[in-house]
């Protein structure tokens, strides 16, 4: 059952935010972003499996952690010791256990046993932190000593606020429904802005990606939020890109006042969609489309430098 006005959901908390029942910008943007019936998959059916996450997702929480909160990124992740040896299958831990001993099939079956004891013992020094190798722990690094160093990006990180990275609830009289945010950077100068990892932050792919995975409609959704939190709309909002891989290209993205404007629109479309099916009981896919050429070669355009990605329900957070 939604939370109505007079019935106040649960505080929300850093830990359980993602799942707390009050609407988020990536329940939203999942309604605009891909098919109903996707929309349904994901939050609806009563049979729903939790999908884990990416490691693109991974990837950019462990950054957002460095950047964010760094003094919490060794209680959060454990990085995996360079001599850990690759864990064994369950097969792999049965082939051979009644094999001679010498043979090829009977060592293989020792090592595995071997690896198998390791990560019985590493185990339990994980307790509820995330293993990543040193690989990713390093690219974290790396990642933000090159936006501390940005001359525009640099000065918004350390400018950070402590609302940044702590979830806000509050009921949206637009949308007539309690909502929730959790804003990756908000500044003491009033500023708000979203990290994202990309695969190009120029600046023709950002603007294609930004529109296909409903960003607009995000910043819409925290600048509404932040207008609760702090009595005002922030001053600049926005998205802070950057790049995985080295050399770590990064770009500032703040939001026109047009594209907050579409958010809006394409949030309160979004809420209409989900109430639409909701009644009907209804979850369509794809609408039937006929096959022709691409809009932009019967415009005698150029090929588009990077297609827009197709919609991943976890990269939507």
């Amino acid at each position: 059952m939604q939370p109505t006005r007079g019935q106040p959901p649960e505080a929300v908390d850093p830990i359980g935010y993602h799942y707390h029942p009050a609407l988020s910008s990536t329940r939203l943007k999942a309604a605009v972003s891909g098919t109903m019936r996707a929309y349904w998959a994901r939050y609806v059916d009563p049979n729903r499996v939790e999908v884990p996450p990416t490691d693109a997702m991974r990837q950019g929480s462990l950054v957002d952690t460095f950047i964010t909160q760094p003094e919490k990124a060794e209680q959060r992740y454990l990085v995996l010791p360079a001599d850990a040896p690759k864990r064994p299958t369950a097969k792999q831990l049965q082939d051979g256990r009644n094999s001679r001993p010498g043979t090829k099939i009977h060592d293989a079956y020792l090592d595995a046993q071997a690896r198998e004891k390791w990560w019985e013992e590493f185990f339990p020094t994980i307790g509820k932190r995330e293993v990543v190798t040193q690989e990713w722990w390093d690219r974290a690094e790396a990642i933000r000593e090159v936006l501390m160093a940005h001359p525009e990006i640099g000065p918004r990180l350390r400018d950070a606020l402590v609302t940044s990275q702590d979830p806000h609830l509050w009921f949206d009289e637009g949308m007539g429904e309690w909502c929730r945010y959790l804003p990756d950077l908000e500044t003491d100068s009033g500023e708000l802005w979203d990290l994202k990892k990309a695969r190009s932050c120029s600046p023709r792919a950002m603007v294609a990606q930004a529109y296909a995975l409903a960003y607009d409609l995000q910043l819409s959704h925290y600048d509404s939020g932040y207008c609760d939190r702090h009595r005002g709309k922030p001053t600049q909002i926005g998205l802070i890109c950057y790049e995985w891989d080295w050399p770590h290209d990064s770009i500032l993205m703040p939001a026109s006042d047009t594209l907050i404007a579409l958010g809006y629109e394409r949030r309160n479309l979004a809420r209409r969609l989900i109430r639409e099916c909701e009644e009907a009981g209804v979850w369509p896919s794809h609408e039937t489309t006929e096959l022709t050429p691409p809009r932009w070669l019967m415009r005698g355009e150029p090929q588009p430098e990077e297609p827009a990605p197709t919609p991943d329900p976890i990269v939507l957070f």
